[in-house]
C-alpha cells in the first residue's frame, strides 16, 4: 500500500537566489511515501501452547503491529485454517491450510489484527507449504497496475513465524521421511514427516515473485537447518531463532523495522519537466540532495530512471523513522540544492 505524506508549506519564493540569477517560484509536487505489504503468516499448531509461545507470539505481533501500523502494511494468514467448513478442530481437518487472509494488508491494521487473534485456539499440525502458496496467489493479485500507484510496485515481506519444520503432507513416504514428531511418530502416519521439499518451492514462488521472506523460529532450534534454508531462499540471511518471550517480541521488531521505508513517490510534474528544478524540505527545512551517483549517504536522491521516485538518505532517514518528522515536501521549480 502507500500512504499520502504529510503536506506543509515549504515552497513560495525562493528569495536566496544567487547574484544575477532570475528568482524562482516553487510549486508543491504530490507526494506519496511508500508503505511496504507486510504479511504476517503464524503458525497456531498445538505445538504452540508449549510454554506460553502462542501468548507471547501474539502479544509480540501486537506491540509491533500497533507501533509501525501508519509505516507498514500490516496483514495476517493463521494456519491451521481458522476458518469456514474446512476450520481446524481437535479432531477435524488438522491439516487444512490458511485458505485466505484474515486481515488484508493495510495500513491501521493492529486493532483488526488483535480482535483476529485475542479469542484464537491452537490446533492442528503445521501446514506451512500450502500456506505458503496461498500467499503466492495473494501477492500475483495484490501486485498490479489497479491495485497498486502508477510507476512503482509497492516493496512486499512474508513474516514466517512458527515454532516447528513443515508437515501435513500425506504423500510423504513414513518409512524413510525425517520425522517432525519424534523416532516413531511418522510410522504409518506421513503426514508428520518433514515437508521441506514442498515449502522450500513455494518460498522460491515468493522470491520470483519479489517477496522476500522472514523467517522467526519460535522455540525451535532443533529445526534450524530447515528454517535457515527457508530464509535463504526467500531472499534474507537466516532464520531468526527465539527461545523465549523476550527474544520472540526482538524478533519481530528486528524483522519489522528493517522494512520500514524512506521511499516517496513524486507525481503532479511533467515528465519533461527538469529534475535538476527538485528540492525537498522536511518540517520546512532544506534538504541538500545527495552526489548523484553516491550511496544515499545524506539528504535524498533519485531511485529511477524516470525520476518519480526519491529515497531520503542517512540521518534524515532516521529522523523520519524515528517519528521525529512532521512533514515532507517536494517542490519544482528551483534548482536542485546539493
Amino acid at each position: 500500500g502507500a500512504e499520502p505524506a504529510a503536506s506543509a508549506d515549504g515552497g513560495g519564493d525562493r528569495g536566496d537566489a544567487a547574484e544575477g540569477e532570475a528568482i524562482c517560484d516553487e510549486l508543491n509536487l504530490q507526494l506519496t511515501r511508500v508503505t511496504g505489504n507486510v504479511l504476517i503468516i503464524l503458525d497456531r499448531s498445538n505445538s504452540m501452547m508449549d510454554r506460553g509461545n502462542w501468548l507471547a507470539a501474539r502479544e509480540a505481533l501486537y506491540e509491533v503491529t500497533a507501533a509501525l501500523e501508519r509505516r507498514l502494511s500490516f496483514g495476517l494468514m493463521v494456519f491451521p485454517e481458522v476458518e469456514g467448513p474446512g476450520e481446524c478442530t481437535p479432531t477435524e481437518n488438522v491439516c487444512e491450510p490458511a485458505s485466505d487472509l484474515v486481515v488484508a494488508c493495510g495500513v491501521g491494521t493492529a486493532r483488526s489484527i488483535q480482535r483476529t487473534l485475542e479469542d484464537m485456539e491452537t490446533c492442528g499440525g503445521t501446514p506451512t507449504a500450502v500456506t505458503l502458496e496461498g500467499a503466492g496467489v495473494y501477492f500475483s493479485l495484490e501486485i498490479t497496475p489497479s491495485h497498486l500507484p502508477p510507476s512503482f510496485v509497492v516493496p512486499s515481506y512474508v513474516v514466517l513465524a512458527t515454532d516447528g519444520a513443515p508437515n501435513c503432507n500425506g504423500d510423504a513416504d513414513d518409512r524413510s521421511c525425517r520425522c517432525t514428531a519424534g523416532p516413531e511418530g511418522c510410522v504409518d502416519f506421513p503426514w508428520n514427516c518433514l515437508d521441506d521439499e514442498r515449502t522450500f518451492s513455494a518460498i522460491e514462488d515468493l522470491a520470483e515473485r519479489g517477496v522476500r521472506v522472514f523467517v522467526i523460529g519460535i522455540a525451535a532450534t532443533a529445526w534450524g537447518d530447515v528454517l535457515d534454508e527457508m530464509a535463504r531462499l526467500g531472499g534474507t540471511e537466516g532464520a531468526l531463532l527465539a527461545d523465549d518471550h523476550g527474544a520472540i517480541e526482538s524478533a519481530f521488531e528486528t524483522v519489522v523495522e528493517g522494512v520500514t521505508s524512506c521511499d516517496f513517490v513524486v507525481g503532479g510534474r511533467d515528465p519533461l519537466a527538469d529534475p535538476n528544478r527538485v528540492n525537498l524540505y522536511m518540517d520546512g527545512r532544506a534538504v541538500a540532495m545527495d552526489e548523484p551517483g553516491g550511496e544515499c549517504g545524506s539528504g535524498w536522491t533519485w531511485i529511477d530512471d524516470e525520476r518519480s521516485r526519491i529515497r531520503l538518505c542517512g540521518s534524515d532517514c532516521d529522523l523520519l523513522l524515528g517519528g521525529a518528522v512532521d512533514s515532507v515536501v517536494v517542490t519544482f521549480g528551483c534548482p536542485t540544492l546539493i
